[in-house]
Parts: C-alpha cells; structure tokens; sequence
C-alpha cells in the first residue's frame, strides 16, 4: 500500500473476498512500521465484519516485528465480537483487570437481587447499589485508559460514535 500524506480519504469497498479486510490488516502494520506511536480506529457497520477485519490484523502483526503489540494489549477489539477466532483470543478483548471489574459488577448485582428477594432494608439495598455504581463507573474509567493506550481499537460503527463511548473521546490517527 501506498503512503499518503494526510489528509487523505480513502474507502474500501467491495464483494466478500475481495481482499478488503487483508488491505487494512497490511495498513494497520505498515502505519505503526513508520510510526510506533500511530493510532488507528477500525470501524464497519457489523460486529462479524469487525471480527474478520480484527483477525486479520492480528494475522498481519504476528508476521510482523510488532507482535509484541498483541502481547502487550495494545490491540483491542471494542465491543460484541462474534468471530470464535476473536472470542479465544483474550489479549485483544481487554486487560485481566476489566475482566476482574467485571466480575465485581456481577457478583455486586447478584447481591442486590438476592437483598431484594430477602426483602431486607432499603438502608442496605442502597448501599449495595451506590457499590454497584461505583464499580460500574470505575469499569467505565479503565476502558477509557485502556482505549486511550491502544495502537489500534476495531469496532462497529454504533459503538464508535455513541456519545457514552470512550472512542469517540479519543484522538485518532487513521479511521
């Protein structure tokens, strides 16, 4: 692929197999192969062409000399993925501390159910919830610093441009 110099708009635009997912998988390597520090935000309009993009990303970095990228989380895949080759790969889906947040939440909102089933006080219920929240916008604050330290972030066209979404926060190289 060619280097041009930004500004620059370019669309990718053709039948399943045309080689749409691969060009961008040998951009993604060639931007960050010149510039270690690029960011780039991959978007398509369905979680399954996202997660067919995504991996071939992944593909193009691990032949490349910048696999460690892989390793050290600075590939994520925002968002639902579909894609079984996606799903199995936890290093692109987040950090073990968005998950152990995660976790958090669930066990926060299991509680709740189960106070609420109990009928125990309202003094309580409050309590577990103004926990719930907290965990909630802390799970919200480590998905911003995690987005904002990724090279690259691949994800559908809704989740990018809703207002509640920290990719709209950010500040992007190539889109």
């Amino acid at each position: 692929l060619a280097y041009l110099r930004p500004p620059w708009t370019r669309f990718l635009w053709g039948p399943p197999g045309a080689g749409k997912s691969y060009a961008l998988g040998r951009l993604a390597v060639n931007l960050l192969e010149r510039d270690i520090n690029h960011r780039m935000l991959v978007v398509a309009p369905s979680n399954m062409a996202v997660d067919v993009t995504m991996s071939q990303i992944v593909s193009h970095l691990e032949e490349s000399n910048l696999k460690y990228l892989i390793e050290d989380r600075k590939i994520l895949r925002y968002g639902y993925p579909r894609n079984s080759d996606v799903l199995e790969r936890s290093e692109i889906l987040g950090t073990p501390i968005l998950d152990e947040q995660t976790r958090k939440i669930r066990r926060l909102s299991s509680r709740i159910k189960v106070a609420e089933h109990k009928k125990v006080s309202d003094k309580e219920i409050a309590i577990l919830r103004t926990e719930l929240f907290a965990a909630q916008e802390e799970l919200k604050r480590l998905v911003n610093d995690h987005v904002s330290n990724c090279s690259i972030v691949a994800t559908t066209t809704t989740l990018a441009y809703l207002p509640s979404s920290p990719i709209g926060q950010q500040s992007w190289d190539t889109i």
